[in-house]
């Protein structure tokens, strides 16, 4: 009986300790990292329990006047042509405070493994990324993604 309670001990103290190891491991991350996630939203437009559409955007910056994000969708009703889905499709629309955007810049293949885009928070590959710029405005920037039927998302950043 002894037996049986020190093996289940020592299989705890083992589970625990590679737990704690893990753990390290996810508070060592990549400052750069960290501070891309601190700046990262992500939202869905639900209808009826069901996901319509997936956004995620990262706060980059202001630039000249610009406020610019770097902003992945996926819409259920995709057209494979990037040059009217994602952000293009006509069935959605991003703004920032009531401000449509400056410029839209799709990021193609090249350019993402160049940004390496694959260690963004939340990168997924079957979402369209794009650079989108807006006027700039005071915050707290609120960016809304609408789809004309089936709702919006408002993702709010500080």
């Amino acid at each position: 009986m002894k037996f049986k309670y020190l093996f289940m001990v020592v299989g705890v103290i083992l589970f625990l300790t590679g737990c704690e190891t893990k753990l390290k491991d996810v508070l060592k991350q990549d400052p750069k990292y960290i501070e891309v996630l601190k700046h990262t939203h992500r939202g869905e437009i639900l209808n009826s329990f069901e996901t319509k559409a997936i956004i995620v955007a990262s706060y980059l910056g202001d630039d000249k006047n610009q406020t610019r994000f770097l902003v992945g969708v996926y819409n259920i009703d995709e057209s494979p042509d990037i040059n009217k889905g994602g952000l293009f499709n006509k069935n959605y629309h991003l703004t920032l405070n009531d401000l449509n955007s400056s410029k839209i810049s799709i990021i193609n293949e090249q350019e993402a493994r160049n940004m390496q885009l694959a260690n963004y928070p939340f990168y997924q590959k079957w979402m369209k990324y794009y650079i989108v710029k807006f006027p700039q405005s005071t915050k707290p920037y609120n960016l809304i993604y609408k789809n004309n039927f089936y709702g919006q998302v408002k993702l709010t950043f500080q």
